[in-house]
């Protein structure tokens, strides 16, 4: 498990070596999410986010310190396009997870995660989710808006062994709505994405089970050159109690950039920090991402 990152990485080395980003609109301006792929067209994406906390809110936004706990999840998808007018695409998402809380045996307890380590005591590891996924547009006038659909299906048995939480024991699905406007002559775009996850599922495998989660999110992006990409983020997520009997919301906001590699590559760093919530972890992420659109 450890290793799966080891083909991208190559990937990025070869492309490195052997091409250099042309002039001109890239990837990173064209093809945001809310763009669909043409027929033919496929992309293969491998985002990675570390997330760890070491203080909390309680359900009256009162914040106290936790022992550390934390969360990298890799998720990998695949996309093609399957209608010649760039209205449907198809794909799979496959998402991992090493969770781990902190222990005597960890010299570095916020990178442990890395180790993709199984522990009952302290750390799990594996596949959480595979969830077949459709994205299209329904409005031809409108080709930056879009929707995705996805039905994760949980592959892992426990939610929680010994207090190490892996991830919700649930059936979710999960809707996204993207939009994306250039304006400024193109040096600047606005980037907005509404989603909607209902989770669902026997109660007593998930405290999650009949409730919906719903994060939005915004991002404006400086485009210094057709190669380059900063930008700033915040989102806000509540957690509706849908009958579990549990809510929970946060706020965090956040920095990034992207940078086209070669024509065909592109690479994503970001960091986010958790400002305030209830029931919920005040921590931070750290994430980089590789992306591969083969047009």
């Amino acid at each position: 498990m450890k290793y799966f990152l080891t083909p991208v990485l190559l990937l990025f080395v070869v492309h490195v070596a052997c091409a250099q980003p042309e002039q001109g609109q890239s990837i990173i301006q064209t093809y945001t999410p809310s763009r669909l792929l043409p027929k033919g067209s496929w992309e293969v994406k491998l985002f990675n986010n570390l997330y760890t906390e070491t203080r909390g809110a309680n359900e009256n936004g009162e914040v106290s310190d936790r022992p550390r706990a934390t969360f990298l999840t890799n998720i990998l998808e695949g996309f093609v396009g399957v209608s010649p007018i760039a209205r449907v695409n198809a794909g799979v998402i496959v998402n991992f997870r090493s969770s781990l809380i902190s222990s005597a045996e960890m010299e570095h307890p916020a990178l442990d995660a890395l180790r993709y380590a199984n522990n009952e005591e302290f750390a799990r590891s594996g596949v959480s989710y595979v969830a077949p996924s459709v994205r299209f547009t329904p409005f031809r006038s409108l080709p930056r808006l879009s929707f995705q659909s996805s039905l994760m299906l949980p592959v892992f048995e426990e939610e929680s062994i010994n207090g190490v939480f892996f991830a919700e024991r649930s059936t979710i699905w999960a809707n996204k709505v993207y939009y994306d406007h250039s304006f400024a002559n193109g040096d600047w775009q606005l980037f907005t994405e509404l989603s909607f996850d209902y989770l669902f599922g026997p109660d007593e495998e998930s405290y999650a089970n009949d409730s919906g989660f719903m994060p939005v999110s915004v991002f404006l992006s400086y485009f210094p050159s057709s190669n380059l990409t900063i930008y700033v983020n915040a989102q806000h997520a509540r957690r509706i109690d849908l009958g579990n009997n549990f809510s929970q919301h946060f706020t965090l906001a956040g920095v990034g950039a992207k940078y086209q590699l070669t024509d065909a590559l592109n690479l994503e760093i970001s960091h986010a920090q958790f400002l305030f919530g209830n029931s919920s972890g005040l921590g931070a992420t750290y994430n980089i991402g590789f992306r591969y659109v083969n047009l």
